[in-house]
């Protein structure tokens, strides 16, 4: 996992791409701090068995979420650290929420920021440049205020403070087993009770450290792991945290400084969840593989065809509820040409419920199956990070259309198909 401990915006993108988060689910840290945008959909697990632990550990994420569920301020002093081997680096910060506005400053390394939502707009600025600050519009208030909170957070906070559902999202996606530990810890001498996530495949813990008698979030580390040893890690800690206590309306207002100007926001960024190589009226990259009755496939079998390539598993949410619409579009088109490749990003261990599930939900395409989960050699070959994600193959053998879903799908295979 490279990280460049110089440049805070690449601390966070490289853990985050290599953990494979999502912004929905309330730890999306691969965000340009400066970016006030939506976050990429989420991809959400199917339950796991649940056993007495488990139950314990869900229900203290539970109660933590309504304990912030109303709040109309908060405000705390917190860090975020990061480390990767033996390097590390860390930021303090002052946070302040108010009725969906966010007011932040920074220490860093590099010198002081601070960061204003007032609602509507981001306002940056540095000590490095005090000559100019940064305005930009957010397009939603939990993407203003996840930006506010670039580098003070890891995506936790926004979460539990503007999504009256954030019960159902502060674990992360793939999660394997979650557990309480009996044992207590502390956290700047709070006691706090410790729900530890593990990812599928042992690519990462999380552990939400949560006070014993306030029930609010004391500390959250995430730790990447590498053949199980800890490769890199975020851990971010709140302190003095205060609930609905009056805070000065001004905190969240922006007033330039004398002669200080407007810089234009950077260009808005894709995230990285793709191979960038992956652009419309370009050829895809090399594809083949074995289905799951183990004969080849490859695109060659599909020329003169328009293809939708999905990737996708059987135990990510969002995949599920995309899949009525690739069916429709599957059923309505296929006597025109269209076909469908699934790329099924289970594991191993699932192929019976790979297959089952198939079946059941009347899915006639074929599915390259290798077993290998997020290191299948389809997913490496295309940097594919996040699920779903589709390819639209044109009948020219290039791409006609990059991650065509929901009601984009339709009107993206009526134009290949019409295309000559």
């Amino acid at each position: 996992m490279p990280l460049n401990f110089n440049n805070r915006v690449g601390i966070l993108t490289g853990i985050a791409g290599a953990l494979s988060l999502s912004a929905a689910a309330g730890l999306a840290l691969a965000k340009t701090p400066q970016a006030a945008t939506e976050a990429p959909k989420p991809v959400a697990p199917a339950p796991p068995a649940s056993g007495p632990s488990e139950q314990a550990a869900k229900q203290l994420l539970t109660q933590m979420a309504a304990k912030y569920k109303g709040l109309t301020s908060y405000s705390a002093d917190g860090a975020l650290t990061v480390k990767n081997g033996a390097n590390s680096v860390e930021f303090t910060n002052r946070v302040a929420y108010q009725n969906g506005k966010a007011a932040v400053e920074i220490l860093s390394p590099e010198g002081t920021s601070s960061r204003i939502f007032d609602g509507t707009n981001l306002f940056v600025t540095q000590s490095s440049d005090p000559k100019t600050y940064r305005k930009q519009k957010a397009a939603s208030p939990m993407a203003g205020i996840q930006s506010a909170l670039a580098q003070a957070d890891v995506g936790l906070l926004p979460l539990l403070l503007t999504d009256s559902e954030a019960a159902a999202k502060i674990l992360p996606p793939g999660v394997e087993k979650v557990t309480l530990d009996p044992k207590e810890g502390t956290v700047d001498g709070m006691a706090v009770q410790v729900v530890t996530a593990s990812m599928k495949g042992g690519q990462a813990v999380f552990q939400f450290h949560i006070g014993k008698t306030d029930g609010l979030i004391h500390r959250l580390t995430i730790q990447q792991l590498k053949n199980g040893v800890e490769a890199g890690s975020l851990t971010a800690t709140y302190q003095n945290i205060r609930l609905n206590s009056a805070i000065d309306p001004a905190k969240f207002t922006f007033t330039p400084a004398a002669g200080q100007v407007a810089q234009a926001p950077p260009p808005a960024k894709e995230p990285a969840y793709f191979d960038a190589r992956l652009k419309k009226g370009t050829l895809p990259l090399p594809f083949s593989g074995l289905d799951t009755s183990g004969k080849p496939l490859n695109l060659a079998q599909y020329k003169g065809k328009v293809v939708l390539i999905d990737f996708w598993a059987t135990w990510c949410g969002p995949c599920r509820a995309e899949l009525p619409n690739v069916t429709s579009v599957y059923g309505k088109y296929k006597p025109r040409g269209f076909d469908v490749v699934g790329v099924s990003l289970d594991e191993a261990a699932d192929k019976p419920k790979l297959v089952s599930f198939v079946q059941a939900n009347k899915m006639p395409w074929r599915q390259v199956f290798d077993g290998g989960g997020w290191q299948s050699k389809l997913a490496k070959t295309y940097g594919v990070r996040a699920i779903p994600f589709t390819l639209l193959i044109g009948k020219d053998g290039k791409i006609a259309a990059v991650n065509p879903r929901g009601s984009d799908l339709e009107p993206a295979v009526k134009a290949a198909l019409a295309a000559r």
